[in-house]
């Protein structure tokens, strides 16, 4: 019998997407993927999976898109998300640690601590979080 209100589940895609499955599975739920399909099935009739990038999963619980998803707190926080953090899953691709973020700089690079940036032009994917703001 099909249900007629779904969950909307969004599962990262990418370097945590076996992890999590993996975690679903470990708790009852079996969920196949397929290298051509960003919605894999799952063994359960009330839930609906779909997978995203993890820098997209809290707009899309933010516009209504999906009903719940596993992202980065660190996603959640650059992307000013209004949205509700059920809970902290401390899990990455090969370990239950949290990741870690580190500045990485060549050998006989002049810079050696955080505040030798200061005026500096950083490239990175997130704009508007500094590492501070994210406590891990």
């Amino acid at each position: 019998m099909q249900s007629t209100q779904e969950l909307k589940l969004g599962i990262p895609k990418g370097s945590l997407e076996e992890m999590t499955i993996e975690l679903f599975r470990k708790s009852g739920w079996k969920i196949s993927t397929t290298s051509r399909s960003y919605f894999p099935s799952i063994d359960d009739d009330t839930i609906r999976c779909s997978l995203a990038r993890p820098q997209e999963m809290s707009r899309y619980v933010e516009m209504g898109t999906l009903d719940v998803a596993i992202t980065g707190k660190d996603w959640t926080l650059e992307n000013t998300s209004d949205i509700q953090v059920v809970c902290e899953m401390i899990y990455s691709k090969t370990s239950f640690r949290p990741t870690r973020w580190v500045l990485a700089v060549p050998q006989d690079s002049p810079i050696k601590k955080i505040d030798d940036l200061k005026g500096k032009r950083i490239s990175s994917e997130m704009v508007t979080t500094s590492p501070s703001e994210i406590s891990l």
